[in-house]
């Protein structure tokens, strides 16, 4: 299940659409771009299914192991259900409705908690993972169309869809890089070091990205359409923005240091003692992600400030730094070498942030550690 994650997230990366940052950083009104967004969402779902099941031989092959077949073709249903997901749940996070977003994922992760617990007790397989994904997203899709009135229509007007590609081009760009980055060091252990290394170290990443999925990407959602409204005021984008970067770290630096600590401890009574090669490789990566979680804010600057092309910079940067050292260091270290050619690659991304946003902002080096510490007690207050 794990090789099948990175070849979805591998096709769903180069086929990425961003529309949706597009109509989240629009100010005029986007109702209008909602039925051509869902009709290319409906379509590219059914091709990427249609390209999963035509694939998964080759991608067997590649990583030899002929039981990944059916598994790809079955999750393939997935990304058709995603396909049917409405785009018009963005206007809540335009308006900064995340109480109500909040109230409808409700039943997606409960139901997707009984789903994991129910197919893992009954089948004990790596099916009763591929029924909780497909069954995860046919939640989420249903939801998404309880969750506004407006429900879309198949519709194309080709006007429209250029409006949203000029700026999603660089959304897209950016997500194959992130690809590239987030799931190339996956299918780098897969490949070179086998999946039982790789189990090791999807278990480790998923640990450590627990504050970034659970804090850093929350402020991330509500920081896109709250920036995007002060782009034409520096001051009040930079406070809001400094605020945010300030909360992202101390959460981080709160859930970095007990793994420093007692890491082993901790993965022991959690996961059990089968798990304890992964400690050393845990460590590193949640100094990994301060740095990501960190970067993850300042993409999120860019893309509110119009600029997605810096963001799409940062991750070439962290792509190429990474890139350069994963092989040697992988081939003498292992996993844990891996997760250090991760944190090479983000070192890399951060030096290009901030050249970037001294030319974009005007902010140096010395005023970005003032500002940060002055947000020293976040104030959590949208105007």
């Amino acid at each position: 299940m794990g090789t099948a994650l990175v070849i979805i997230g591998a096709i769903e990366a180069f086929t990425s659409t961003g529309f949706e940052a597009a109509l989240v950083q629009r100010r005029d009104d986007v109702e209008q771009f909602y039925d051509s967004a869902f009709t290319l969402q409906v379509l590219r779902g059914a091709c990427l299914a249609l390209l999963l099941w035509w694939i998964a031989p080759a991608a067997a092959l590649f990583f030899s192991g002929t039981e990944l077949v059916p598994v790809l073709r079955v999750t393939g249903i997935a990304l058709v259900l995603r396909g049917f997901v409405n785009p018009a749940r963005l206007h809540l996070i335009r308006e900064l409705r995340f109480d109500r977003l909040f109230w409808w994922s409700v039943p997606e992760a409960t139901i997707g908690l009984l789903l994991a617990v129910g197919f893992g007790l009954w089948m004990r397989n790596v099916w009763a993972l591929v029924c909780t994904f497909i069954g995860t997203q046919a939640v989420t899709t249903v939801v998404s169309h309880f969750m506004v009135r407006r429900q879309p229509h198949f519709a194309l007007d080709w006007s429209r869809v250029r409006a949203m590609v000029q700026y999603s081009k660089w959304v897209l760009a950016t997500h194959i890089l992130d690809f590239l980055i987030l799931q190339g060091d996956s299918a780098f252990v897969a490949k070179v070091l086998g999946v039982a290394q790789l189990g090791f170290y999807q278990v480790a990443s998923r640990v450590a990205e627990l504050p970034l999925r659970g804090f850093t990407q929350v402020v991330g959602d509500v920081g896109l359409p709250s920036l995007s409204a002060m782009q034409n005021d520096r001051e009040r984008l930079l406070r809001w923005y400094f605020t945010g970067q300030g909360a992202v770290l101390l959460v981080q630096i709160l859930f970095v240091t007990p793994v420093l600590l007692f890491g082993g401890q901790i993965t022991g009574a959690l996961l059990g003692d089968r798990w304890l090669p992964l400690v050393t490789t845990l460590k590193i990566l949640t100094i990994a992600m301060v740095l990501r979680s960190f970067l993850v804010i300042a993409s999120t600057l860019f893309n509110a400030y119009g600029e997605p092309r810096y963001s799409y910079r940062i991750h070439a940067a962290r792509l190429a730094f990474m890139g350069v050292v994963i092989y040697p260091l992988g081939r003498l270290l292992g996993i844990e070498g891996v997760a250090i050619a991760a944190v090479v690659g983000l070192i890399g991304g951060t030096l290009v942030y901030f050249v970037t946003i001294r030319r974009l902002l005007n902010v140096g080096g010395l005023e970005h550690l003032k500002r940060l510490l002055r947000q020293r007690s976040p104030k959590w207050r949208f105007e």
